[in-house]
C-alpha cells in the first residue's frame, strides 16, 4: 500500500513492518470513530436547534391560539364579573400559563439534561463511556 503521507510513515518506521498492517487497520479504525463522532455531535447540534425553534413557534403557537380563542369569546358573551364568560377567562389564563411552564420544563430538559455538549447532562456522560468503551475494545 501507498501512504503518501510524511507524519504517518514516519510513524510506521518506529515499528517493525510485520506490524504495518496491523498499525494501520488501527489507524483506520480510530480515524473512521473519530470522523463518526464529529458527525454525530454535528448532528446532536443540528437536531437540538431544531428543537428549539420547534418549541419556540409552538410556544408562540400556544399564545396566539389562547389569545384569538379569548378574545373571540369575550367580544360574544363578555369577561365582567357576573358575566358568562368570567370563569372561562380564569380557565385559559390558568390553561395559557400552564402550557407555557411545561414548554419551558422541556426546554430546559433538551438544554440542561439532553444536551450532549453539556459535560453534565446524561447525553454526554453516555457517549463518554461509550467512546471510553470502543477505544479500549480497539486498543
Amino acid at each position: 500500500m501507498a501512504i503518501p503521507l510524511k507524519n504517518a510513515i514516519s510513524y510506521l518506521q518506529q515499528f517493525p513492518q510485520s506490524e504495518y498492517e496491523d498499525i494501520c487497520l488501527d489507524a483506520f479504525e480510530l480515524g473512521f470513530l473519530c470522523l463518526q463522532t464529529a458527525q454525530t455531535r454535528h448532528g446532536n447540534q443540528l437536531i437540538k436547534q431544531q428543537m428549539e425553534s420547534l418549541l419556540v413557534e409552538f410556544q408562540r403557537s400556544v399564545k396566539v391560539i389562547a389569545e384569538s380563542f379569548q378574545q373571540e369569546l369575550v367580544n360574544q358573551v363578555g369577561t365582567d364579573n357576573g358575566q358568562l364568560l368570567a370563569p372561562l377567562q380564569t380557565q385559559i389564563n390558568l390553561t395559557s400559563a400552564i402550557l407555557n411552564e411545561k414548554l419551558n420544563s422541556v426546554s430546559t430538559l433538551l438544554t440542561q439534561e439532553i444536551d450532549p455538549a453539556r459535560e453534565t447532562s446524561v447525553v454526554h456522560n453516555t457517549a463518554t463511556f461509550l467512546r471510553r468503551e470502543l477505544a479500549q475494545q480497539l486498543f
